[in-house]
């Protein structure tokens, strides 16, 4: 039986992890997605998105732990390359993630602009076991490329901009720096 200890064993703890979801549609699709692991695990996901209509159509998500700033960014404005994925049983995953887990939606819960989908963990498979320091740069990214994909419901990103970029810059690594020159791109 497939536990919560499974969570925990790639890195997933309690409160919400930022992760890159992948669905199966007409064609494979990637977006970062933060996984709520509290009373209930579940990803709360925005009407009118791709990822929002695979997962009512095929009720699977897969959710890959990944350390890649340019594949957070890349993801939130686009499609992903197709060599930047590969299958189990015909599923897509992200060649660079660190962990794979698939789920199933379990129910739905319906808001206002989104949607709840719980839960349940069909499988996991661990890709790369090295220990990853915490990077405010790296960290602050993903923060900035969240609120890059909520403009249209607030001007949060251009309220932070001013104060993460010149962290990022500082604190980032070359791959980080060349996600925030791509999120600056996207974003005028």
């Amino acid at each position: 039986m497939i536990t919560r200890d499974d969570l925990k064993a790639v890195g997933i703890g309690k409160g919400i992890t930022e992760t890159i979801s992948t669905t199966k549609g007409l064609r494979f699709n990637a977006a970062p997605v933060g996984l709520v692991n509290r009373e209930a695990i579940y990803v709360e996901i925005f009407r009118g998105s791709h990822t929002y209509k695979n997962l009512m159509e095929s009720g699977e998500i897969g959710i890959n732990l990944v350390y890649d700033p340019v594949l957070f960014v890349e993801s939130i404005f686009g499609d992903l390359n197709d060599d930047d994925y590969y299958t189990i049983d015909g599923f897509p995953f992200i060649k660079k993630a660190s962990a794979v887990l698939k789920f199933a939606v379990t129910r739905i819960e319906e808001k206002e602009l989104s949607s709840k989908f719980f839960l349940r963990l069909v499988f996991k498979k661990i890709r790369d076991r090295r220990i990853r320091g915490i990077n405010r740069g790296f960290n602050l990214l993903l923060e900035l490329a969240i609120l890059s994909s909520r403009r249209e419901i607030t001007d949060e990103y251009n309220k932070m901009y001013p104060i993460y970029s010149p962290i990022i810059r500082r604190c980032g690594d070359e791959r980080t720096i060349e996600a925030l020159k791509f999120l600056e791109f996207q974003s005028l």
